[in-house]
């Protein structure tokens, strides 16, 4: 092959080299101008890891889609109307100020302080000029801090003829109550403040045992042994009107949990031999599911059971407005009959009924 035939092929495979890179470096380059464009463009959002909080719960706060290493205030408009960041003990208004990543996020934790109602979330650019300023939002949410009332129901001592109760802040005792093994203690919860256009969750906790002994196995239908009890009386404050709305009910569900203390007997055979009605009963809501139970901490010593309630409250028809809901139920007192001498409830000296709710 001619000296001249090769270097004209050795230009041309430099040719083809150089092209290649110079595509490569093309393709690369609109790469990061079509990242940097929809950075640019994305729209931006804020949102909290939940719809609902209990008072005095922390608020996680998340914002995307912003400006890289920026700055952006962030009031937290209260149900009353005040801007106010707790525990700064700054007087209304006054917020935080964050700074998003290099991906355009912040988290933000806010503080509730036991305001009930609906709060809204607001981001400006930094610095914003405060409430009536004009300055644009670029991203807003809501979420609700709703009231939780749980009471319980004395029956009376001497035990109440008509077989109705007290409903009552405090504990269960011998001094005001007559409930024996077997029996179901009724509790009512009401919740104010919730948000009608959202789901909403919480948790039903109580005492499965203490010391080792049986407290409450199971859940019941709140009125099985004080038939004639009412949902609104009692020297507990109920919310006006009362109840709130329509009634429906929830079966709960079934228990496979075996203690590893008692052989082969487990709470759903507890549940058969009781033969007792077993639904969650809620007025001016309906409940959409109830989880199974979990079982946690040692039998042989203090354990609870927990389960998730999940429902919606009845619409209260107007813009902006919150509605209330009240629940019912009732623990069933472990029999010793059943899981053995010495292993019910009436073994556990003091107060031994308790029941908690959770995680709203």
């Amino acid at each position: 092959m001619s000296a001249a035939k090769l270097g004209e092929r050795n230009r041309s495979a430099q040719i083809v080299v150089r092209l290649a890179v110079l595509v490569v470096a093309l393709l690369i380059a609109l790469a990061i101008f079509w990242g940097s464009l929809s950075s640019l463009f994305a729209a931006a959002s804020v949102y909290t890891d939940k719809p609902d909080y209990y008072p005095g719960e922390t608020v996680t706060i998340t914002g995307i889609g912003l400006a890289a290493n920026t700055s952006y205030d962030v009031p937290v408009i209260r149900p009353d109307g005040s801007i106010v960041v707790i525990p700064s003990g700054c007087t209304s208004p006054c917020w935080d100020t964050v700074l998003t990543d290099g991906a355009g996020k912040f988290l933000y934790l806010y503080q509730l302080n036991g305001i009930i109602g609906t709060y809204t979330i607001e981001v400006y650019a930094s610095p914003w000029g405060g409430p009536g300023s004009g300055d644009t939002i670029l991203a807003t949410t809501t979420f609700t801090d709703a009231n939780v009332n749980l009471d319980q129901c004395a029956s009376g001592s001497p035990l109440r003829v008509a077989l109705d109760c007290n409903w009552q802040n405090g504990n269960i005792n011998g001094s005001n109550s007559e409930y024996g093994e077997g029996d179901s203690i009724p509790y009512r919860l009401f919740i104010t403040g919730l948000d009608p256009a959202v789901t909403h969750t919480i948790d039903i906790n109580y005492d499965f045992t203490q010391g080792g002994e049986k407290a409450y196995d199971f859940l019941t239908t709140w009125n099985v042994t004080q038939t004639g009890a009412d949902p609104c009386s009692g020297a507990a404050a109920a919310p006006s009107p009362c109840p709130a709305g329509p009634v429906s009910t929830f079966a709960f569900p079934g228990d496979s949990f075996n203690p590893s203390n008692k052989g082969a007997l487990t709470v759903d055979a507890a549940i058969a031999d009781a033969s007792v009605s077993r639904n969650l009963t809620i007025y001016n809501g309906t409940i959409t599911s109830i989880s199974s139970v979990t079982h946690s901490g040692p039998v042989t010593a203090n354990s609870d059971g927990d389960m998730t309630i999940t429902f919606n409250a009845a619409s209260c028809g107007g813009s902006g407005c919150t509605s209330t809901v009240e629940l019912l139920w009732a623990g069933h007192v472990a029999k010793s009959t059943f899981w053995g001498t010495s292993n019910g409830a009436l073994g556990i000296s003091g107060s031994p009924f308790h029941m908690r709710t959770l995680n709203l």
